[in-house]
């Protein structure tokens, strides 16, 4: 285990893939990465939970919300560590949520509202928003990340307080 002078420990986990390949294209690498990662993160916590230094907490990236299942399954708590400024996830989840119909008609010159946010206007929006062939395993991704968000007892933010307040006020 590595890092034992501190009381956080990081650790990388399996993914599935070998040293030095690469996936036939994106969507095989993260049908491999659902399969093995679920079970080499419940791996990492037996090891840990084995060891004088029993896992506690787990906090995860919000893209991966499996990992609560895995924490729970193992019976502790985690929460979802959202590493994009608070604007950008709350675009996400109003996304998500069908807010705004995602792929964004761009013959509709409307600008997307929010709740907190300015107008958006169509340049404002991820890709994955105005073309529905752009990346469709991220889009899959960064909006599943809000599956089962209200299942989380615990949500950790990645913003400046002062200047997001109203953005993430409403989401909550």
């Amino acid at each position: 285990m590595q890092g034992q002078h501190s009381s956080i420990d990081l650790e990388p986990i399996f993914d599935g893939s070998k040293e030095g390949e690469l996936a036939a294209n994106i969507d095989k690498y993260f049908e491999r990465y659902k399969l093995i990662m679920p079970h080499s993160l419940s791996n990492l916590i037996d090891r840990y939970n084995g060891s004088e230094y029993p896992v506690k907490f787990l906090v995860y990236d919000s893209v991966l919300p499996w990992a609560l299942d895995v924490a729970r399954n193992k019976g502790i708590e985690g929460g979802p560590f959202f590493t994009q400024s608070c604007a950008v996830t709350a675009v996400l989840y109003h996304a998500a949520q069908g807010a705004f119909q995602v792929p964004v008609d761009e013959s509709d010159q409307a600008a997307v509202s929010l709740p907190s946010l300015e107008k958006l206007e169509l340049n404002d929006l991820p890709s994955f928003a105005t073309d529905a062939s752009s990346y469709p395993a991220i889009r899959e991704l960064l909006l599943g990340q809000f599956s089962n968000i209200l299942e989380a007892r615990w949500l950790i933010w990645n913003n400046f307080n002062e200047l997001e307040v109203e953005v993430w006020t409403p989401i909550l």
